[in-house]
Formats: structure tokens, C-alpha cells, sequence
């Protein structure tokens, strides 16, 4: 697997030390924050708590049945080992000075419980926690048995509690007599805290494991993620384990050896995902640890049948201390890491590895007796944990995705050049084809036009110049020869050059304009090659201004016309045009009666539309003005800005 490389952290020293000292605060924070949660919702009122009681072992199954003698004063939390007879039962007595008894109810509370308890008043048994033989469940959570007041009498009250452990001992720790409504609400905290909580980080890790299963599933070349999802897995089967008051299967002994097997796979598992994360390899190592963890799991199931019970010493002496070695190690590969790497998802994992280890070491401590503190607190370290690894495997998850969406985008945009260029050069070679076979129509339509009816017009024309009678024809022949040109100028190809059509034009008119003895004054402008000015639209063009040239030729009795074509609004793009004025200096333009014009002019403001132009004309005694505006935006948008 090719391991990301992440941008390395860089920080200031100010920055760098406080973020180093508090991250070896942390932990220590972090026990004095569940010390501190653990105390307040103990409610330990003196008038309530009961810490001195009178012990004894014994199989009895009521406390009326117990020997009066053999009983030994113990402080409260006691355990105490049995007769070797499983399971171990051993009896508390604690003798309860009560003033005034009221009749609401009252409940006795056990707010740490490490076996199966039934509670008796004054011999009447008030509740217990399930069976108390061989498979009495064993209950981690507090308990809280309610009665009737009317089970006690004033003054002293006989209170039994009988602990009963599938093992060789059983215990007691201090216990609370006191009115229901003042217990229950103690209860209900204690219990989320100490059940409710640690169910809800187990269904968190099953759901994160999931999370990264899935993930390991579409990126199987990341192999931390796989690793992450098992070691999750086996976490939460531990701490499921301890969570359930009774076996799934088989008995204690099994569920037992079950649960420390679960931890070990834990820590093997987290030790292949730290190798995989921090790049180091490890074959032998890791053959080592799997080896060890499967000949451990042997052991520890076969151990309740070799001994007949499942001893602490193979857990707390053989199978436990490797476990903590293994964990020293992978925190130093983690700090390793950090020194090599200076990236931010090395620094997490060892911030975490960190916080996880002192909690861990501490309850190691308390569970093999080398230090006081009651509770232990790693189950509660997993919140924080799932956090920060949930936040640095999807960062490189996210990281892996962006990269391999940024070198897909860039192969898409290299694809999409490419397939441009392949599309662009098809459409120039179908264009040229396109142009090649339109030419050779264009020149076989001119060749026919001029050499036919072109042909048999000129010499109609000249046979109507040299005959006085067919004088009054020959000004429609004229009329006819030059539409006839301007069709076979239309489909010359011009490429949107509007210079050019109008120059065509003035080359086509100019012998009438000599005749007539009008001087042109030709005024174009620079104008953008318009796209779209195909062979019809060039045709519209020519015959607007052919017509507005006729018409002031006929009518207006001008010296002088003017052409003119220029861009106007060129700054504001929607509103550019181009602009062809046809102005004369004649005598005006006469109108129809009721201000109407005639059909020539009509059919200019025709072709006027189809072009998506206007037209304007301007008349007085000073002269005409035909004003075509065609919209430039038609126009290919490089030579607009070229033009302006």
C-alpha cells in the first residue's frame, strides 16, 4: 500500500510547548474530571452511608438459617474469599439505628457491585439481582432495592446482604439506606454513568467500525482502515462483555475467559493499524504477536477446566504484561513517527496513544492491587479516542479521495482538450468539404447565370439601347441584369466581411450613379466580421441598400449620396450594432396620402426584421436618410474585443 504523505505541521515553539504540555496534562486531567463526576454522583450523605458490618461465610439460602457465632467485624468495601465451594457466598450483617420509620418507601442502594446481592429487613427479603447459584449474574452497575417503611421498627434494624460470586471470593463495598425519593435520583445518575454510558461508547464503536469496514471495503489498498474496524470490534466486545450481567453462553468461567481474549485482540489489532499508519513493517513481529495471541486464547480457555476456575494469575501475570509491552512499544513507534513525519495526524495518534496509556497503566495498577482508586476509567476513554481516530482516518480518507478526484479532473480536462481538438479538427475538415462542394456549386450556379439568362440579358439590353422602340424595356432589363448580379454576388463566399458586400455594391452601381450624375461618398468604417451573415443574409443586406440607392436616384432629384457603415454603442456589448446609412441631399421623400409609404419602402422594413434590424427613415427638404441597424452580437465575441 502506498501511504499518503500529508502536508507536514508547522508551528511556532510558543504553540509547539503548549500544545506538548497539554497533551501530557490530558490524561491526568481527565482522571481528576472523572473523579470529580464519580463523587457527585455517589451523594454520599453521612446519615445514609453504612461502612462498618459484620461478615461470615456461608451457603445459606436466609438469613434466619445463619450460625450466631463465626462472624467478624470488616469496613465496608470488603471482600472476602469462600469456602471453596463455588459459587462463593458470604453474608454482611449491619445493624441500622432508625428513630422514626415513616411508611413511604425506603431503598437500600449499592452503588459499586462487583458480584450478585439479595437484601433482607429484618429477615423479610426486599429484592435481589437474580439467581445465587452457580449462575448468578454478576452486576458491575449500581442496584437499588425499594420497600415498604413498614418493614422497619425503631431503633435498631438487622440489615443481611448476602454477595454471592461464581469464583472464590465475593465482595461488598458500602451501601446507602435511605427514603426511595431521595436514592432513586443517586441511582439514575450512577447508572448512566456506569452503564448507560458505557453502552452507548459500545454502539459508537460498533458504528465507527462499520464506518471504517465500509471504507476498507471500497479502499482495500488502506489497510489501516480494516485494522482500525477489528481492533473497534474487539474493544467493544470487551467491554460488552463486562456490561452483561449473564453469559450469552456456557458459564462464567467461559464469558470470563472471553472477555480478557478480547482485550488482547484488541491490542494486536491496534498494533497492525499504528504499524500500517506510521509506514513501518514488521513481518516478524507481527507473526510473533499473532502467534502469542492465539497460544494465549488457547490458554485462557482451557484454564477453567484445568483448575476447575479461572484464575487471576494467567491473566494478570502472563497474558496481561506482554499486552502492556506491546502497548509502550506502539506509543513510542507513535512518537517516533511524530519526530520523523512533523505531520498533524502523527501528533493525534500519539496525543491519543498517550491519554489511552496513563488511564490504562492507572487501572492496571488498581486491578492488580499495587494502587488505591475506585473506579477505573479506560472504558470511559473511548469518546475522545473514537474522536480523534474517527477525525484522522476520514481526514485521509478525504485526502486520498480529494487527491484521486483532483489527477481524475485533471485527466478529464486533458481528455476533453484533446477530444476538442479532435472535435474542432473534424468540424474545420467537414466545413472544408462543406466549402469545397458549395464553391463548385456556387461557380457551376454563376457559370450558368452568366453564360445563360446573364448572357441573354445583356444582349436583349443591347438590342433594347439601339432600337427606339424597345426603349421603353430597357430600364427593367437593367434593373433585372443587376438583381440577377447581386444573387451571384450574394453566394460569393465573403466570411461575414460587410466592407466587402458593400463594396460589390458600389461596383455593381456605379455606372447608374455616372449616369445619373450623382457623386458617391463612400464612409466605411472598420467593422467586426459578423458570424452568422450567410448568402441569404448578405442578399437582404445588398437589396435594403440597393433600394434605399434606387429610390434616391428616382425620386429625390439629390447630386450627392452618401454610404456610410460604422459600429455604434461599441462599449456596451448587448447594445452594439452596426449601423448603414444611405443619405442623399435631394428634395425629400413624398408620401402617400394618410402619411403611407410606398411598397418598396415596406418590404426594406421586411427584410429589415428577418436581419433582427430596424429600419428608419428620415425625410425633409434637405434630404433622406436610411438608417439599417443590425445587432452585433451575432458576432464571433474574440473579434468584438479585437475590434474595439
Amino acid at each position: 500500500m502506498r501511504r499518503l504523505e500529508l502536508q507536514p505541521l508547522h508551528v511556532n515553539r510558543t504553540i509547539k510547548g503548549l500544545s506538548i504540555l497539554g497533551i501530557v496534562l490530558a490524561p491526568f486531567a481527565f482522571i481528576a474530571f472523572m473523579t470529580s463526576w464519580f463523587a457527585t454522583v455517589a451523594g454520599s450523605d453521612p446519615h445514609r452511608l453504612h461502612t462498618q458490618a459484620s461478615v461470615i461465610r456461608s451457603n445459606s439460602a436466609i438469613p434466619s438459617k445463619l450460625p450466631p457465632v463465626g462472624w467478624k467485624t470488616v469496613t465496608l468495601p470488603n471482600r472476602t474469599l469462600g469456602d471453596g465451594v463455588l459459587p462463593a457466598s458470604i453474608w454482611y450483617r449491619i445493624e441500622v439505628d432508625i428513630a422514626e420509620p415513616s411508611d413511604e418507601l425506603w431503598a437500600v442502594y449499592l452503588p459499586r457491585t462487583s458480584a450478585n446481592h439479595a437484601v433482607y429487613i429484618n429477615d423479610s427479603l426486599v429484592g435481589d439481582g437474580g439467581s445465587m447459584g452457580l449462575d448468578a449474574p454478576l452486576h458491575l452497575e449500581p442496584l437499588l432495592f425499594e420497600f415498604p417503611g413498614k418493614l422497619l421498627r425503631p431503633g435498631k434494624n438487622i440489615v443481611d446482604i448476602r454477595s454471592v460470586r461464581a469464583s472464590t471470593s465475593s465482595s461488598l463495598a458500602e451501601f446507602q439506606l435511605g427514603r426511595f425519593s431521595e436514592l432513586a435520583p443517586v441511582y439514575r445518575d450512577a447508572y448512566f454513568l456506569k452503564k448507560t454510558l458505557k453502552t452507548i461508547s459500545v454502539v459508537c464503536m460498533l458504528t465507527v467500525a462499520l464506518m471504517m469496514a465500509t471504507l476498507f471495503r471500497f479502499r482495500s489498498r488502506d489497510a489501516v482502515f480494516g485494522w482500525f474496524a477489528i481492533a473497534l470490534f474487539f474493544w467493544a466486545a470487551h467491554i460488552s462483555i463486562i456490561l452483561r450481567p449473564e453469559p450469552l453462553f456456557g458459564d462464567w468461567r467461559l464469558w470470563s475467559s472471553l472477555q480478557c481474549i478480547a482485550i488482547g485482540f484488541y491490542v494486536i489489532s491496534l498494533s497492525f493499524f499504528i504499524n500500517r499508519f506510521v509506514g513501518v513493517k514488521t513481518p516478524r513481529f507481527e507473526t510473533i504477536l499473532v502467534a502469542w495471541g492465539v497460544t494465549g486464547a488457547v490458554a485462557l480457555l482451557l484454564e477453567p477446566w484445568v483448575f476447575g476456575v479461572r484464575t487471576s494469575w494467567l491473566f494478570s501475570w502472563v497474558w496481561f504484561p506482554p499486552l502492556s509491552a506491546v502497548t509502550l512499544f506502539q506509543e513510542y513507534q507513535l512518537l517516533m513517527s511524530v519526530h520523523r513525519r512533523r505531520d498533524a495526524d502523527s501528533m493525534f495518534l500519539a496525543a491519543i496513544g498517550w491519554f489511552v496509556l496513563i488511564i490504562g497503566l492507572r487501572d492496571t495498577a488498581i486491578d492488580m492491587g499495587l494502587a488505591r482508586g475506585v473506579p477505573t476509567y479506560t472504558h470511559y476513554t473511548v469518546i475522545p479516542l473514537l474522536l480523534v481516530f474517527g477525525f484522522i482516518l476520514l481526514r485521509r480518507f478525504a485526502y486520498a479521495v480529494t487527491v484521486a478526484e483532483r489527477a481524475r479532473g485533471e485527466l478529464e480536462i486533458r481528455v476533453a482538450q484533446k477530444s476538442a481538438e479532435l472535435e474542432h479538427n473534424l468540424i474545420r475538415l467537414k466545413d472544408m468539404e462543406r466549402e469545397q462542394a458549395l464553391s463548385a456549386e456556387r461557380e457551376r450556379i454563376m457559370r450558368d447565370m452568366h453564360d445563360g439568362v446573364g448572357g441573354q440579358l445583356v444582349q436583349v439590353l443591347s438590342l433594347a439601347a439601339n432600337q427606339p422602340a424597345l426603349k421603353p424595356v430597357e430600364e427593367p432589363l437593367r434593373n433585372c441584369l443587376e438583381d440577377l448580379s447581386l444573387i451571384i454576388d450574394s453566394i460569393e463566399p465573403v466570411n461575414g466581411d460587410l466592407a466587402s458586400i458593400l463594396g460589390m455594391l458600389r461596383m455593381r452601381m456605379s455606372h447608374r450613379l455616372e449616369e445619373a450624375g450623382v457623386r458617391l461618398n463612400w464612409e466605411i468604417a472598420d467593422i467586426p466580421a459578423l458570424t452568422d451573415l450567410g448568402p441569404q443574409r448578405v442578399l437582404q443586406v445588398t437589396r435594403i441598400v440597393q433600394e434605399a440607392i434606387a429610390n434616391a436616384l428616382k425620386h429625390s432629384h439629390a447630386d450627392r449620396i452618401t454610404v456610410r457603415a460604422l459600429v455604434t454603442n461599441a462599449e456596451q456589448e448587448p447594445d452594439s450594432r452596426v449601423t448603414i446609412e444611405v443619405i442623399d441631399n435631394g428634395s425629400g421623400m413624398v408620401c402617400l396620402p394618410g402619411g403611407r409609404t410606398g411598397r418598396g419602402l415596406g418590404n426594406m422594413r421586411k427584410r429589415a426584421a428577418d436581419l433582427n434590424g430596424s429600419l428608419r427613415v428620415d425625410s425633409c427638404e434637405r434630404g433622406t436618410t436610411v438608417r439599417l441597424d443590425l445587432p452585433l452580437r451575432t458576432a464571433d465575441a474574440r473579434l468584438i474585443a479585437a475590434a474595439k
